[in-house]
């Protein structure tokens, strides 16, 4: 199960400072439950769980297939945006998107205390 957590983690694309945030526990002692050093509570295997929108059943390794990640407000909105655009418009978006994708990638990789 403690394997588990870190999968999920890393399938949602968080890192242990937000987990443990929304836990309210530090990182450190998020870390001891990943790495199975400690055994988590149930009250925090539930908060995980509403967290991550994780069946707590897959969590305990009771069900075997990882379900999708779930959409945020956010990605709703872009989707149905998208949708409702024109092949062309969608074709433009994806195009802006992958340049800005880019742009963040070249900027990550710069130094700029040189």
């Amino acid at each position: 199960m403690l394997q588990r957590l870190r999968i999920i983690r890393r399938h949602l694309h968080f890192s242990q400072e937000q987990v443990a945030a929304h836990l309210h526990i530090s990182r450190q002692a998020y870390g001891t439950y990943e790495r199975g050093e400690r055994e988590p509570p149930a009250a925090l295997l539930a908060a995980f769980c509403d967290l991550t929108g994780i069946s707590l059943d897959y969590l305990m390794e009771r069900e075997d297939t990882l379900p999708p990640v779930p959409l945020s407000p956010e990605e709703e909105e872009l989707l149905r945006i998208f949708r409702g655009l024109d092949p062309s418009g969608q074709k433009y978006i994806l195009n802006q998107l992958m340049y800005e994708e880019q742009l963040c990638k070249y900027f990550s990789s710069k130094s700029f205390n040189e």
